[in-house]
């Protein structure tokens, strides 16, 4: 089950495919609970473990934070709960080397700021998790968070990726695969069009190249 005390716009579903729904501008004390294995991993409830670290699970890829800052709290499986730590910090030096952490016994907890520094295409920052039996997203005031699912019956067939765009930069957007969608954290231009925030925009015949007045983010998924 998934609760939370924060306020989405208007889902957006397109091709039968994925949603997208967005919580902007959270108010202070504002969080997300997953509080279930089969709510974390969002892909039919089989656990994927890193094909490295065994204590880790992959995360369901299914939200990303565009603005502000985040406060994770996993509560670990007791039953890998220390190599889980271990492997869990060794991880995430590489991903996101200025992330904070704190653990007991029972939980560990990071915290990150959003930056604008990742100009290639790279997995979320949260793709891995130590096991956990459930985790709990704490987010600054005024941040804002994307949520999105595969609801095509093959969630684990999308490759799920991102990329910053920074301000006024001419930045190229590949397309991968036969079914490929784009959005954008912020309104960004294509020669003289304007593609709008939190809109999937479906590549068809090839890249694109984007400018943006501002720090951006784009989220790109495709399959087959």
């Amino acid at each position: 089950m998934i609760t939370t005390n924060l306020t989405f716009g208007t889902p957006t579903i397109v091709d039968e495919s994925l949603t997208l729904v967005v919580a902007s501008n959270t108010p202070e004390g504002g969080y997300y609970l997953f509080d279930s294995v089969e709510d974390i991993i969002h892909n039919d409830g089989q656990e994927i473990l890193h094909p490295t670290y065994s204590a880790l699970g992959q995360f369901g890829q299914s939200a990303i934070l565009t603005e502000g800052a985040i406060t994770l709290t996993y509560t670990l499986n007791p039953e890998t709960k220390d190599e889980a730590i271990e492997q869990y910090l060794e991880y995430i030096s590489d991903i996101a080397p200025n992330a904070s952490f704190s653990y007991t016994d029972t939980e560990l907890v990071a915290s990150y700021d959003v930056e604008f520094t990742q100009t290639t295409w790279s997995i979320f920052k949260d793709t891995y998790y130590p096991r956990s039996t459930s985790i709990r997203l704490d987010l600054k005031e005024g941040s804002e968070l994307a949520c999105f699912l595969r609801v095509d019956g093959s969630p684990e067939a999308w490759t799920v990726e991102y990329k910053d765009i920074l301000p006024n930069t001419l930045t190229t957007i590949e397309k991968e695969g036969e079914n490929c969608y784009i959005f954008f954290s912020k309104e960004v231009t294509k020669d003289s069009t304007t593609l709008s925030s939190y809109s999937y925009y479906k590549l068809t015949s090839g890249d694109i190249e984007v400018t943006s007045t501002e720090p951006c983010k784009a989220i790109r998924l495709y399959r087959d």
